[in-house]
């Protein structure tokens, strides 16, 4: 039982990237959702893979104190998607990446100029 983000492309092109980037939450799949069709490059277990976020995936997962001792399930932020450069579907578990770089330098600099908004509240 799984779910997943996609953000819907408009044609319209957004200058105010204010209001689209959700940060402060302390969920990584929560930051990425924002991303969805962004280029990035993606470091993870001694492997590199560039191309295009797809989509985040939640996967409900036991908590408690043991597999025999489970308490219930909730859903976390456990993988992305991204279309390669190449045209493969990789997945990538969340857990196991070292880095992401966004490679659109647009992308870079609209973030950091609303971080810094953020930082001058």
């Amino acid at each position: 039982d799984g779910s997943a983000c996609v953000t819907k492309v408009s044609s319209k092109k957004s200058t105010n990237w204010g209001n689209h980037f959700k940060v402060g939450e302390g969920l990584l799949g929560d930051f990425l959702c924002n991303l969805t069709g962004t280029e990035l490059e993606i470091r993870f277990e001694n492997e590199t893979v560039n191309g295009k976020l797809m989509l985040v995936e939640k996967t409900s997962v036991p908590i408690g104190k043991g597999d025999t001792n489970t308490v219930g399930h909730e859903k976390r932020w456990t993988s992305l998607q991204i279309l390669s450069n190449d045209g493969t579907i990789k997945k990538v578990y969340l857990d196991a990446i070292d880095d992401i770089r966004m490679r659109d330098t647009r992308m870079q600099e609209k973030l950091g100029n609303f971080l810094l908004s953020q930082a001058n509240r």
